[in-house]
């Protein structure tokens, strides 16, 4: 969760800056020819812009370099526009939009370690504008150098107080830090501003989930479905959360009403979030509920947790034999741990089905390596079923394993 609310609040941050052209004096000639480059490159006419000023016969100056680099840019010919760049920056070491747009061109090929470079020779972090300033903050972030982009960072704070996406920056830095309590009081500052923001809402349920807080956790994820009802992801993280904290009671109120709302057939084909909901009804040991939403999902798409919450469902009724083919299901599944081949041998062994019972004990025993609970299920079968020697040799077994357990010790000294 944590990369992807990092990506989607650094989109928000991190934007290559449109260069300022008109901070610079220059002669009434040059202001006429940048006018008809820069109308030409509205009208998406980049050629157009690039032979009006290739063209040009009159004097120099870095802002027709800057200019010229940024149409050629627009024409794919980067080469040839950072040459363009640095043209800008040998006649003026101080034409920081040069570096900026050089930067630029690194940063679109993610070589961020360039582009910090780039703009650390060339900008001037206490008279550039605020785009610039964020533009180089977002690269020091995504070229890990946390200590650069918290100064940045607190730069452009001071700097631009009311420009929020210096405090966006340090979300994301926190966010990539794992400061979890920073990254909450944040996210908390940028809500007042802004209290609809879905991507800040997950950010703030990240904090609170990762420090701890498990009640600002809860509501920072009801906040962040309310704000958007129709995102899957946050309902299936919130009725997971509502289940970890033991409410399961408000996760099946939550399921009602997705399953009676507008998208209750996607709701349904959901396997994710079916799954938490038969769970939430199964804890409840609300068995119609439980049966019905059962229902809604065809066999072949149910998951193991349903599965399992059908095999209890059947216990509950009395009815073994369904609850064991709703085991053995999570058998075919695959990959099935000790604890299923038990459950289902003990209920086969219910079933008086002795000869499965003894194959899936026996699978146990070998997934435990011969010293877990399977040793116990397989002896006390043996026993029953008049095996009493093999009985004794498999606790001697495990015994050597597990000499503390008095039970075996006892069930060995009655078979003796």
């Amino acid at each position: 969760m944590k990369r992807i609310i990092f990506i989607a609040i650094l989109t928000a941050v991190i934007a290559i800056p449109a260069v300022l052209l008109s901070d610079t004096v220059v002669s009434p000639k040059i202001a006429k020819l940048l006018d008809k480059a820069a109308g030409y490159m509205e009208a998406k006419k980049f050629k157009d812009a690039v032979n009006v000023l290739e063209n040009w016969d009159g004097e120099d100056h870095p802002l027709i370099r800057l200019r010229l680099g940024m149409a050629l840019e627009e024409l794919s010919r980067t080469k040839d526009a950072m040459e363009e760049y640095q043209k800008a920056l040998d006649m003026n070491k101080t034409f920081w939009q040069a570096g900026v747009a050089m930067a630029g061109i690194h940063a679109r090929k993610e070589d961020w370690k360039k582009a910090v470079a780039i703009l650390g020779e060339y900008l001037n972090t206490e008279n550039c504008d605020a785009d610039s300033l964020l533009f180089y903050c977002s690269t020091a972030i995504e070229s890990k150098d946390p200590n650069l982009a918290g100064e940045l960072v607190r730069r452009g704070m001071l700097r631009f107080p009311s420009d929020n996406r210096f405090r966006r920056a340090r979300l994301v830095l926190a966010v990539t830090e794992n400061d979890t309590e920073t990254a909450a009081r944040v996210a908390t500052t940028l809500l007042r501003n802004d209290p609809a923001d879905t991507d800040l809402w997950k950010q703030l349920a990240w904090s609170c989930n990762n420090s701890g807080k498990d009640k600002k956790f809860l509501a920072a994820l009801e906040a962040v479905y309310l704000c958007n009802v129709s995102d899957f992801e946050v309902h299936r993280k919130f009725i997971a959360a509502l289940l970890a904290s033991g409410d399961w009671i408000t996760a099946i109120e939550e399921g009602k009403k997705l399953l009676s709302g507008p998208n209750s057939r996607k709701v349904s084909s959901d396997p994710e979030i079916m799954s938490l909901l038969v769970q939430a009804a199964d804890t409840g040991e609300k068995d119609k509920l439980l049966e019905k939403w059962l229902g809604m999902v065809e066999m072949k798409k149910r998951t193991r947790l349903m599965h399992i919450a059908a095999a209890k469902l059947s216990l509950r009724r009395g009815k073994t034999a369904e609850a064991r083919k709703s085991v053995e299901r999570l058998i075919e599944l695959g990959a099935p741990d000790a604890s299923v081949y038990l459950w289902v041998g003990h209920l086969s062994e219910q079933d008086e089905d002795y000869d499965a019972a003894v194959v899936y004990y026996k699978q146990a025993r070998k997934l435990q390596g011969g010293s877990g609970s399977g040793s116990l299920y397989l002896a006390r079968l043996y026993y029953r079923t008049g095996r009493e020697r093999e009985a004794a040799d498999i606790l001697r077994q495990y015994l050597f394993e597990h000499p503390e357990d008095s039970a075996a010790r006892a069930m060995l000294s009655l078979m003796e």
